[in-house]
């Protein structure tokens, strides 16, 4: 079983916790991994790779994701999430015309330094596994970038305010992070209530499938091919007398094409193959990078 399983993930489940529950489906050691790793408290789109589908897991241009975050402003955390130890900040008061600044002062690029309660490694460590000491290290701050953030709702009827924003950013961008400091430039504090990935580059929440529906189902209706997610790749055509040579690793003589770079490569009846290296030079020559295998 090939391709990949665009999974709505529950709240309270470790993005390992769901490969867990898929791995029972599978054939013994058939190998499955997963892109883009979520919270446990967080919900929506974790994309899964059964089989051959892994070979591209670090070619997938999930470079842009979309979350919809709510957070409590007049708090703290120090896991910047409401399931770390809350205290109140002392302000929770802020002007609606000075939160719409706040906000758009986060739009573009900027660095951000990754929160300790984070999988991030530290001298062999995770970042997590240090705070859970009690420890705090100097971390290096990161380029992240915002490309849209909007304010959906503001609810006072809470203790503390809390609002809602949905947010498109770069990979990387912690979101529990990006809510502290605009708590932080607010005046107020904020601490992360709830988080759904609503989009991780080509997967979509609104085709995603729960996990309870895949515990109890056949999994191949919901299998998308291993090629879903490199749609942005140009396609080659091979010919059928190339086809040994490719299966082979070998580079393959193509005539004049005026594309380079990374593309997808398919047999004369449309048939996925891999991906390959294109490079102009006398000519255009089809470098093998990764090989699907079809019995």
């Amino acid at each position: 079983m090939d391709g990949f399983l665009n999974i709505n993930k529950p709240p309270g489940l470790t993005s390992f916790d769901v490969i867990r529950v898929i791995r029972k489906r599978l054939p013994r050691k058939h190998k499955i991994g997963h892109l883009g790793t979520l919270d446990p408290m967080a919900t929506g789109v974790l994309p899964v790779a059964l089989g051959q589908a892994n070979k591209f897991l670090q070619y997938i241009d999930d470079q842009r994701k979309e979350y919809q975050a709510t957070f409590f402003l007049g708090a703290t955390s120090d896991t910047q999430d409401i399931w770390g130890k809350v205290e109140s900040s002392g302000c929770s008061s802020f002007a609606p015309l000075q939160l719409e600044e706040v906000l758009q002062s986060f739009l573009g690029v900027s660095m951000q330094v990754p929160p300790m309660y984070s999988a991030v490694h530290h001298q062999g460590q995770r970042l997590y596994e240090l705070a859970r000491q009690g420890m705090v290290v100097d971390r290096a701050a990161r380029e992240i970038k915002i490309d849209r953030l909007e304010l959906l709702k503001v609810d006072n009827s809470t203790p503390w305010p809390q609002i809602t924003i949905k947010v498109l950013c770069s990979r990387g961008t912690y979101i529990r992070t990006l809510g502290h400091d605009i708590g932080e430039k607010l005046g107020t504090g904020a601490v992360l209530n709830g988080l759904v990935r609503l989009r991780s580059g080509p997967f979509d929440i609104t085709q995603a499938v729960s996990l309870d529906l895949l515990e109890n189902q056949d999994l191949g209706p919901y299998l998308l091919p291993p090629d879903f997610p490199l749609g942005s790749l140009p396609e080659v055509v091979i010919p059928e007398q190339a086809q040994s040579s490719w299966r082979n690793g070998r580079a393959i003589e193509l005539g004049e094409i005026p594309l380079t770079g990374r593309v997808r490569v398919y047999s004369a009846g449309l048939r996925f193959l891999g991906m390959a290296e294109l490079k102009n030079s006398s000519g255009a020559w089809l470098h093998p990078l990764r090989l699907l295998i079809w019995e």
